[in-house]
């Protein structure tokens, strides 16, 4: 609230939008006081006073009108040093001008010591009040917020000009102020580097005090603690409407100052101006922190705001202002930005329809059932993404090299997978077997738990008993059919007792991780099989929040990841990108956005929730081995586009992302 004089200087110099607001805050002051003879300016925090300079130029220029005082009363809590030198400046300018001036400040300690009589208000005196970022100091302390707006109407003024923050970064939620911030802060700080180009040392201490504070001051705060809170305009409507305020409408030569102002300026043309019915908003918007393609900068920030500002309305129930958007996306193809808004303002369509029961327009796009599309997706596409998508391949590679890890020696090998789907793992897995030069295998065993695509599963079977056969493996295959999880018995399994058993789990509890009957049941049979080894193979992301924007968010976060890997990674098979993203990713996207409760079949939760959940059943996290991360390690690096997916260690397992976004965890668990 109080930051350096020289920096404010330099900072008003050099970013266009601070000149902007002074001189369309000054000309709402002159509009609604014209013909004043004595003008009384109350300013709730000065600063450096420069917008008064602009004001005395206005008034010194007047051919008629002249005025015969200008007051300017500015409200003192701290800092009163700066603030009496502010106002010798202001005298010795208005002197230079030949304007009779007379400049107050009004001590108190605490906003809530106020007082009218303190203002020394003459009846012939046309007063206008003026709070240039000074409300979103006390918005959240609501009884000094009264006092100040009681004190304000008891001093009959004009009009009250009112300059602030056009963001809202005061949700309860934590991740729904991080991204705001996140994107708000974004668009400041890259407005930064593009003004203060020739002035680096203003630039950092811009960001390392101003910015830094009040990014502190939005993430690492809660309740009370948090003092400076910044609303939007329609926070702010709310408020004052309580307050009998009533929006009146700036000027045309307000609106027309700040155009011509901005098209003078150096780097005007990167910002933007927009009327909300009677306020104007300056956006500092020309990027986001996010990577994005070259081209599509501010397209693509455009776009996801918007998005997030009608997910937020659709979480207030507020549709109407979130279809007046939603209808107009239709950009199923072009970035990959483009084609994720699309897909989320379709899941945001049917939500509304879900909710209010209108039949809202939407595109022509797939709906089937999630948990069908996801679990049991076509075969020949699922081979494409394998051969394609470097984290496919590297997540089978550990998961297998995990499997080995964990029966090595063994002569008779049972592999119970979950979820089989291609079975190209069981591929790489014989190979790997058939390759050793010593402990070899006497058979080996896999047994696939099938509720339903019989024919699916059969047909894998097939394909691996013939590559076996070229091995010259002992090789079995299995199915277990079952209706329903809960059918899942021991005795099903044919385990015998020399048989070294290893379970594998690729994506297939995140389909029953809602329902924990069925997981308790499922653990307790997986139990009782004894395995060496449990290979869980999970989506690395939490979108299972109770709150939808919680979901939202993240789920924005960890799609937009994919569908920026699917661009890179099928350039050269566009068919198969379209339809990975209409289909799997679409359907999961629906599944996260329009379904609540026990109708969201799947559920995505990240290791900790897994580890939770596995110390229940006495599961303990086992070490994945230095050969299976450098088979990792060398996979990304001989793969095309490798150099863009990562691995961390979470704990003992294997997070695999993209451009730093986590998205697939590899870990392997034992039964104590």
């Amino acid at each position: 609230m109080f930051p350096n004089m020289p920096l404010q200087i330099a900072f008003h110099r050099e970013f266009p939008l601070a000149q902007i607001t002074k001189i369309v805050g000054v000309q709402a002051v002159l509009d609604h006081l014209s013909g004043a003879k004595k003008v009384h300016i109350i300013d709730l925090e000065i600063r450096s006073g420069v917008q008064w300079i602009v004001l005395m130029q206005a008034l010194a220029s007047q051919n008629e009108h002249f005025i015969e005082h200008l007051k300017i009363i500015v409200i003192g809590t701290k800092w009163t040093a700066m603030i009496e030198e502010t106002g010798k400046q202001l005298a010795s300018f208005a002197h230079s001008l030949h304007l009779n001036f007379s400049f107050k400040i009004v001590h108190v300690k605490d906003i809530m010591d106020l007082d009218t009589t303190l203002f020394d208000r003459a009846d012939d005196e046309s007063i206008s009040v003026y709070a240039s970022y000074t409300l979103m100091s006390i918005v959240g302390r609501v009884d000094r917020l009264d006092h100040l707006m009681a004190v304000m109407r008891s001093l009959r003024p004009c009009a009250m000009i009112v300059i602030e923050i056009e963001v809202n970064c005061n949700s309860p939620s934590f991740i729904w102020r991080f991204v705001e911030s996140l994107f708000f802060f974004g668009a400041f700080f890259d407005s930064l580097a593009n003004c203060f180009q020739n002035d680096e040392t203003s630039r950092v201490n811009a960001e390392s005090t101003w910015f830094g504070s009040s990014i502190r001051n939005v993430l690492t705060t809660e309740g009370e603690e948090r003092k400076i809170r910044h609303v939007d305009m329609n926070v702010w409507r709310a408020f004052f409407a309580r307050h009998n305020l009533v929006e009146t409408e700036l000027s045309i030569s307000s609106l027309d100052q700040a155009s011509m102002g901005l098209h003078n300026l150096p780097r005007g043309s990167s910002c933007t101006l927009n009327v909300d019915e009677k306020f104007i908003s300056l956006p500092p918007l020309s990027h986001h922190p996010l990577t994005l393609p070259s081209d599509e900068d501010s397209k693509g920030v455009q776009l996801v705001q918007n998005l997030l500002y009608c997910a937020e309305k659709v979480a207030d129930n507020q549709y109407e202002r979130a279809l007046k958007f939603l209808n107009s996306v239709s950009f199923r193809t072009g970035t990959p930005i483009q084609r994720l808004v699309f897909y989320f303002s379709e899941a945001l369509l049917e939500k509304i329809t879900n909710e209010t029961g209108r039949i809202v327009p939407k595109h022509s796009v797939h709906r089937e059932d999630a948990l069908e599309v996801v679990m049991f997706p076509n075969m020949p596409l699922q081979i494409t993404f394998h051969r394609e998508f470097p984290l496919a391949q590297i997540t089978k590679i550990v998961g297998v090299q995990a499997v080995l890890d964990h029966l090595s020696g063994a002569k008779k090998v049972h592999i119970i997978d979950l979820e089989i789907r291609s079975g190209v793992q069981w591929i790489i897995l014989m190979q790997a077997l058939a390759s050793r030069n010593e402990h070899f295998i006497e058979h080996l065993k896999i047994t696939v738990i099938g509720t339903k695509w019989t024919a699916m599963i059969e047909e894998t079977g097939k394909q691996l008993a013939s590559f076996a056969h070229s091995l010259h493996l002992n090789f079995s295959f299995k199915i277990v059919h079952v209706k329903d999880i809960m059918d899942l018995d021991t005795t099903l399994f044919d385990r015998a007792g020399d048989e070294s058993v290893s379970i594998y789990a690729s994506y297939t509890l995140m389909s029953i991780v809602g329902r924990v009957d069925r997981l308790d049941h499922l653990m307790a049979v997986m139990r009782s099989l004894h395995p060496c080894a449990t290979i869980v193979i999970e989506i690395e992301v939490n979108c299972n929040s109770p709150s939808f924007i919680g979901r939202f968010v993240e789920s924005l976060f960890f799609f937009g990841a994919f569908f920026d890997s699917l661009a890179d990674c099928f350039k050269n098979d566009e068919t198969s990108r379209v339809n990975v993203e209409s289909t799997w990713f679409w359907s999961s996207i629906r599944n996260v956005l329009t379904t609540e409760g026990e109708e969201r079949k799947i559920k995505h939760v990240d290791m900790n929730v897994w580890r939770a959940f596995f110390a229940r059943h006495n599961l303990v996290e086992m070490e994945l081995s230095v050969s299976s991360l450098d088979q990792a390690s060398m996979g990304l690096h001989s793969l095309p586009r490798g150099s863009s997916c990562t691995l961390n260690m979470d704990g003992k397992s294997l997070i695999l992302g993209w451009k730093g976004t986590p998205l697939i965890s590899v870990s392997a668990w034992k039964f104590q």
